[in-house]
């Protein structure tokens, strides 16, 4: 059984976490599990980032998991991530070769790694039916009326409201057992002084704008993906419905979509200094550094981390 240690690659978006890992993986015959909660849809690739192109360099192919899972239509939970993480791992030490896990949805990465008792809860799907029907604000009060809640919930984002009440509707009927973390792990964040990273943000959303989002959402919308469903999935896909929908023009929505991503990657970067401040060991990489530099660093960190502590 390998015993080689999970590498984890995570950071704000539009860090370059993808090229990283690939790079990673290229050099050890690794292979890349995605931990990001919106990749997993089928038929959501520019809004999401989703280029499979980037697992392939010189026609060699990096092996990918946990990409093109499910249908939008269907809802792909937090629990359904970690059962497929843990399938996806029993082939990956079968055949001996480096995990890698890389993303940017931190309760993903978290619950992998510390384990998360509320993973477990099932999707109950005439409550999200109810909680859909409330606005942001609503959703905010319900949030706030909840005294007990077990654990912090970020209010700017609906879906994490709706699972959070999800979760206590759960836990007043019913008992929870507590998910396994992972032992051996290396947790790399790639990171990027705050104007280069939102320069990245800037051009990245240009170029995605160029390359037909806007076209993938109106296939999305006319495929039968309601527009209640696109609005759960967020930053490109609620800006683009709501453009699409005529509710904005098109320089308000690219503005106050370029606005929703800074601020996303903003709490992507709380959530992570969070998990630090917890205890977890996080071993910061500066994102403007050479990709080959920085490859070779997470593998050295690799082969050496059985006298190092990195937890």
């Amino acid at each position: 059984m390998n015993k080689l240690p999970l590498i984890v690659i995570t950071g704000p978006t539009a860090s370059g976490k993808t090229k990283l890992a690939v790079e990673v993986a290229l050099k050890c015959g690794g292979e890349i599990i995605s931990a990001d909660s919106r990749q997993v849809y089928r038929g959501m690739n520019i809004g999401t980032g989703k280029d499979i192109s980037i697992y392939t360099r010189n026609n060699e192919q990096v092996p990918y998991h946990l990409i093109d899972m499910v249908d939008p239509s269907e809802y792909y939970t937090i629990n359904h991530f970690y059962k497929d993480y843990q399938e996806v791992m029993i082939g990956i030490r079968e055949r001996e070769t480096q995990p890698i896990l890389c993303g940017g949805s931190g309760l993903y990465i978290e619950t992998i790694l510390k384990g998360n008792k509320y993973a477990a809860v099932p999707v109950n799907k005439i409550l999200r039916e109810q909680l859909n029907e409330l606005n942001i604000m609503q959703l905010k009060q319900a949030i706030a009326n909840e005294k007990d809640l077990p654990f912090p919930v970020d209010t700017n984002s609906r879906k994490r409201m709706m699972r959070a009440l999800e979760i206590v509707a759960y836990l007043k009927d019913h008992s929870i057992p507590r998910r396994e973390g992972t032992e051996d792990y290396l947790l790399y964040v790639l990171f990027l002084e705050r104007g280069a990273l939102h320069e990245n943000i800037s051009w990245r959303l240009r170029n995605r704008l160029d390359a037909g989002m806007i076209d993938e959402v109106e296939t999305l919308l006319s495929s039968g993906i309601s527009a209640e469903r696109l609005n759960y999935f967020g930053l490109e896909y609620r800006w683009v419905t709501r453009y699409i929908l005529g509710e904005i023009k098109l320089d308000v929505m690219k503005t106050r979509l370029e606005t929703a991503i800074r601020q996303y990657a903003k709490r992507q970067m709380t959530w992570l200094r969070r998990m630090e401040r917890q205890g977890m060991k996080l071993l910061w990489l500066e994102g403007n550094n050479n990709i080959t530099e920085l490859a070779e660093k997470i593998l050295n960190g690799s082969k050496n981390s059985s006298r190092l502590n990195y937890r």
